[in-house]
């Protein structure tokens, strides 16, 4: 028997006995090594994170001879990290859309006890969210924006983490409270940014989404005193375009560029696609 739910419920902690007769998986997205090898019938193995940074450039080369990347690394980062993008075709965003209208409408009334007015103000920050992501909130001009008391602010933005909608940032100094403001918020992959998006998406946006959805899976993320992502305690990246310099970690110990390019980046520069191969 097969039984899903939503991320947000906690089974361990659940009063039955299903926590000990079941095993429990939690089903992420496709990385993008999944999704070359499911769309092109491959078997590309997963890169550890320490051999991706310290041999970024021979794996690149060979991976990049084999298979057209520039060409799949961009349909994956529109069409790619839900498994149903080859049945749903056209109407793949639709989807998206509808499923987490289902998550915020159907699974979190149960799980949190909220009402529909809470389900109303939920769906409004997320769309606020959409348009802004990945950002640094200011929780006192949200509260007033949406008209939501800033601790509710708060625990509304834990739930839309706990459902897997927003990936949220901290600094290791900061506690895990859901009432403790984060650091910066994104949308939790760059499928739901075009799922949600009225206008074109941001290449930027892009960037940071895909690197933060790509490293969560196996890695802590907190914020670092410079650069975009601390991984781990130890490795710092600054992520960009091609233009991207070391200017912002010019002095971080383990300091790396992230940038989008599709070619061998040079010394302590790895390309962005690269991090697709971790899970």
């Amino acid at each position: 028997m097969l039984i899903t739910a939503s991320s947000a419920l906690n089974i361990d902690s659940a009063s039955g006995d299903l926590s000990r007769r079941a095993d429990r998986y939690n089903l992420i997205g496709l990385s993008f090594r999944e999704y070359l090898n499911f769309e092109l019938g491959l078997q590309l193995p997963r890169l550890i994170l320490q051999n991706l940074i310290n041999k970024s450039a021979t794996v690149e080369s060979e991976l990049r001879n084999e298979i057209a990347i520039q060409k799949y690394f961009k349909r994956y980062l529109s069409k790619g990290y839900f498994p149903f993008y080859k049945e749903a075709g056209s109407r793949y965003h639709d989807r998206i859309a509808n499923i987490i209208n289902q998550v915020i409408e159907v699974d979190l009334p149960p799980i949190f006890s909220i009402d529909y007015n809470t389900v109303r103000q939920v769906k409004r920050l997320l769309s606020l969210i959409s348009r802004m992501a990945p950002f640094t909130p200011n929780i006192s001009k949200l509260s007033r924006d949406l008209g939501i008391p800033r601790n509710s602010l708060l625990v509304y933005i834990d739930y839309l983490d706990s459902v897997g909608l927003i990936n949220i940032l901290k600094s290791n100094k900061k506690s895990d409270s859901a009432l403790t403001k984060p650091d910066k918020i994104y949308l939790e992959n760059t499928n739901i940014s075009y799922a949600l998006s009225i206008d074109a998406v941001n290449t930027g946006t892009l960037r940071e989404t895909f690197m933060r959805n790509a490293l969560s899976v196996h890695h802590h993320c907190t914020t670092p005193i410079a650069g975009d992502l601390m991984v781990d305690d130890q490795y710092v990246f600054e992520i960009g375009g091609p233009n991207k310099n070391f200017h912002q970690i010019a002095d971080m110990p383990n300091a790396y560029l992230v940038k989008d390019i599709f070619t061998p980046g040079g010394q302590g520069v790895i390309p962005m696609w690269l991090f697709g191969f971790l899970y």
